[in-house]
Formats: C-alpha cells, sequence, structure tokens
C-alpha cells in the first residue's frame, strides 16, 4: 500500500482529477481573517477554503486527502484591495477549521524547503541538470542517484566540525568551492582529503605526486 504524501502544492493543470471534485462537492472556508506580517509589519488579510475526501488522481490506488486553498490580500490606501498570494495544497492530514492555517504554512515551507534544494542541486555546485539524457537501462536514474547521494554527503559534512567545514566557510560561494575542488584534483594528486582541505584552507602549495616524489 502506498504511503500518503503528508502536504504538497498542486495545481489544475498537474492535478486535473482533483480539481474537478471541486465543482462537484461543498466546499468549507473560514471568511477573510486579519493577520498582521512578521516580516512587514502590515496587516493582511487571509481566506482559506478546503474540501476533504478527495482523489489526487484518477486511479483505484490513488491517496485520498484535503484540498486547501489560501488567498492573502492586502487593502489599498483607495479601499480596493490587491491579492498578494495565493497557493492551493493537498494534505493527508485532517483539516478543520482550527488547524487550517498551521496546515497551509506546513504546504508552503515544504514547497520553500523543496525549492531551494532543488535550486541548490542545479545551480551552485552540484551539477543536477533536469535531464541527463535517456541513456540506456537506467543511466538517467543513476547519474541523478549519485548526485543525490553527494547533495547528502555534502550536507552532513557541514553540520560536522573539521577541515571541511572550516575550507566550505572560506568560499562564500558554494560553486565557487566546488570548482577549487575540481581543478585541484583534476591537476595534482592529493594522498588524502586532509591534504586537499589544508591546500585549500591555507593556500598550500599542493604536495608532489608519488611517482614525482620518489624520482
Amino acid at each position: 500500500m502506498r504511503a500518503p504524501i503528508s502536504c504538497l502544492v498542486v495545481k489544475p493543470k498537474s492535478h486535473s482529477t482533483l480539481f474537478k471534485f471541486l465543482h462537484e462537492r461543498y466546499i468549507q472556508s473560514t471568511g477573510w481573517i486579519r493577520v498582521q506580517n512578521k516580516k512587514t509589519r502590515r496587516y493582511e488579510e487571509h481566506y482559506y477554503c478546503w474540501m476533504s475526501d478527495l482523489p489526487i488522481r484518477n486511479t483505484d490506488d490513488a491517496v485520498h486527502g484535503t484540498w486547501v486553498e489560501k488567498t492573502v490580500r492586502v487593502r489599498q490606501k483607495q479601499g480596493t484591495y490587491k491579492q498578494t498570494f495565493y497557493t492551493t495544497l493537498f494534505t493527508s492530514l485532517t483539516v478543520t477549521k482550527h488547524n487550517v492555517q498551521e496546515v497551509a504554512l506546513c504546504g508552503r515551507a515544504r514547497w520553500k524547503i523543496e525549492n531551494e534544494c532543488f535550486n541548490i542541486l542545479a545551480r551552485h555546485g552540484q551539477n543536477f541538470k533536469h535531464n541527463f539524457g535517456h541513456g540506456k537501462n537506467g543511466l538517467a536514474n543513476l547519474l541523478a542517484t549519485l548526485n543525490l547521494l553527494a547533495f547528502a554527503l555534502h550536507t552532513m559534512l557541514d553540520q560536522v566540525k573539521g577541515l571541511w567545514r572550516q575550507c566550505r566557510a572560506s568560499y562564500q560561494v558554494r560553486r565557487a568551492f566546488f570548482q577549487e575542488v575540481r581543478v585541484l584534483t583534476t591537476r595534482y594528486c592529493f594522498p588524502d582529503w586532509r591534504s586537499l582541505w589544508e591546500s585549500m584552507l591555507y593556500r598550500r602549495s599542493p604536495p608532489l605526486a608519488l611517482s614525482a616524489a620518489r624520482a
């Protein structure tokens, strides 16, 4: 049995079955709620509506959950309203008028985490592309998996004290750090990782290759 997804962003084009059911059933709502934005300190009006027990797709094994919509508007000086945010979510969590705001925040947080994660993978040194090419016998999946494993390992190393963390901190841009690693390891042979990190951190000359040192 497939495990349900706790909360994700959905759109009419990608989840047409889900949105088709919205016209056939009753939608619950909270009405407009006045909220102060913690960052801008100005007041906004939030509106939430939801519908429960909907299939996310048109299959027998489709996950059922709740569709949630969030709209944010700001009152203008002339008395009109301007919409500043809109999103639709699907969640396996139980949604009520008491927790719909929290559920919507969870969905937004998940989207933000995923968006920033893939942005780093694609543009900041991990070289994760949208399409590696089809390859043969799962080559694209293999390359993507290796990228994800590298990203997981680098994230873990960022949390551990040591030469890696010091060396990473000395480069403000992640992409520049990995570019330096790529250049050094292409041109020089390092006996271990410590030698590489110390060369980058302390701007030391790379050690001679073993064959050159023996000669």
